[in-house]
């Protein structure tokens, strides 16, 4: 959450021929392009790891989802950051807690 910190989410990236895009996962991708800095080559291929990792991890129980979250430390964060840009669903633990 600190990388979103004072970031417009509704910022559109803008592409250097001027023409600002919105394909999908735009929100996400201009925030990595923007506030991350990375390289626009990157981004698309990126965003859309995350989209899978944050699709994966919304399909499993509470049980696997905190088994993942214990082997991978800031899994959730990722995917929560992600899901904030591109508003969808958020992961909890079983008491509704946001996973860190």
């Amino acid at each position: 959450m600190k990388h979103l910190k004072d970031y417009d989410m509704k910022t559109l990236h803008k592409w250097k021929d001027g023409e600002v895009r919105t394909t999908e996962l735009h929100f996400y991708q201009a925030f990595l392009i923007n506030k991350l800095d990375l390289a626009d080559t990157r981004a698309y291929d990126f965003a859309k790891g995350v989209e899978q990792l944050h699709l994966a991890l919304s399909r499993c129980d509470w049980g696997n989802l905190s088994k993942l979250a214990k082997a991978y430390p800031g899994i959730c964060t990722l995917v929560n950051d992600f899901a904030r840009l591109e508003e969808l669903k958020i992961q909890t633990n079983s008491k509704g807690e946001e996973y860190k």
